[in-house]
């Protein structure tokens, strides 16, 4: 199963937007510095942004503004239809504005409009990226011109902003920081650290390091470097017994009996310019 890679620079052919198939789309909370529509073909999903969830059924469909703190979790067989969009461009066109709600009113035939995408990314030629370009634009006229509104905020929120620091941190340092580290980073006593990392991030703080850890030791246990032991250590686990049970907990496999192609989070990431892709290896890309 491929393993979908975020792409820093959002374009083919020179487009400002990048559209994506998915089938069982699953990813840990992230930012990203594109803008990203979300459209459930069939099935049901869940979007996460900034602690809230929005409950999506087919033909439902969500915007996520750029550098918004989110996650995706489709149902099993669900299909999503999503394209990243370069926050630059779409600036030109939005200007100061956002949505009131992520969640979008109104349809706006999303399904016509990726096949329309797709179609492009298929073409490749000279003027794909032009009339790519031209799809989002139109689209964006009529999402805002269909939704409710309000003034994007001129100073982002310091609380957000430190979160999504905390983020970068807990992938930089993921084999040693702890939960009082997280907890100290923040300024929040650990009471109320624990509930706000729960709201934010819709699972506990040791269960999303836990995640990150075992992202990077199923990567090291592929290349084969080192022993099933230097893993766990090198991943910031205090037993052999306890990195065996959490790593099986978290890919359905024993370190030894690891699949060669498996990828649980990719390694290359979105929160800022390096780091790992949030996207879990249950997803399966279905286009372009």
């Amino acid at each position: 199963m491929e393993q979908p890679k975020f792409e820093k620079s959002v374009s083919f052919a020179q487009a400002h937007i990048v559209p994506g198939k998915y089938r069982n789309l699953k990813n840990i909370p992230h930012w990203h510095e594109e803008h990203e529509l979300v459209f459930v073909q069939s099935g049901c999903a869940a979007v996460m942004c900034s602690g809230e969830i929005f409950p999506l059924s087919a033909g439902d469909s969500t915007f996520l503004h750029s550098e918004d703190v989110h996650s995706i979790s489709a149902e099993p067989g669900a299909i999503l239809l999503v394209a990243k969009i370069d926050a630059d461009y779409l600036h030109k066109i939005i200007g100061a504005k956002k949505l009131c709600s992520p969640l979008l009113a109104r349809d706006y035939a999303l399904g016509d409009v990726f096949a329309e995408l797709f179609a492009e990314i298929k073409a490749a030629d000279a003027y794909s990226g032009i009339i790519a370009d031209s799809i989002v634009t139109r689209l964006a006229a009529q999402i805002f011109r269909g939704e409710r509104l309000e003034d994007a905020e001129s100073a982002p929120n310091a609380t957000t902003e430190k979160y999504k620091e905390l983020l970068d941190l807990i992938a930089k340092n993921y084999a040693y920081i702890t939960f009082d580290d997280a907890a100290e980073f923040m300024h929040f006593s650990k009471p109320y650290f624990s509930r706000f990392f729960y709201h934010h991030a819709g699972m506990t703080f040791t269960r999303y390091l836990n995640m990150i850890k075992i992202s990077y030791a199923a990567q090291m246990v592929i290349e084969g470097s080192m022993t099933v032991t230097e893993i766990s250590q090198r991943c910031g686990f205090n037993t052999i017994r306890n990195f065996n049970r959490v790593f099986k907990e978290m890919t359905g496999y024993s370190p030894h009996a690891l699949p060669a192609n498996y990828n649980f989070v990719c390694k290359v990431k979105e929160y800022t310019d390096s780091g790992f892709d949030p996207t879990l290896s249950c997803t399966e890309i279905l286009e372009p």
